[in-house]
C-alpha cells in the first residue's frame, strides 16, 4: 500500500499507491518520471513531459507526449 525511503536530497519520502484512495480520479498526473525505464511495449498517449529521472521542477524534461510518435 505504501513505499518508505529516506528521499536523499529531499529527506524522508513516503509514497501511496494510486488505488489505495477512494477517488483515485481526484489526483491527476504531472508528468511521468523515470520514463525510460517502463517496458518496452507500455506507453501512455497522453502530452504530459517525459524526464528520464526524478525531476525537482527545474529540470527540462527530454519529451513531451508519447514516444513512440517521435
Amino acid at each position: 500500500m505504501t513505499w518508505e525511503g529516506d528521499g536523499g536530497e529531499i529527506g524522508p519520502m513516503v509514497e501511496f499507491l494510486i488505488n489505495t484512495f477512494d477517488n483515485p480520479e481526484a489526483f491527476a498526473p504531472e508528468c511521468h518520471i523515470h520514463h525510460q525505464e517502463r517496458l518496452p511495449w507500455l506507453e501512455i498517449h497522453d502530452t504530459l513531459p517525459r524526464y528520464r529521472i526524478w525531476h525537482d521542477g527545474e529540470d527540462e524534461p527530454y519529451l513531451h507526449g508519447p514516444a513512440d510518435k517521435v
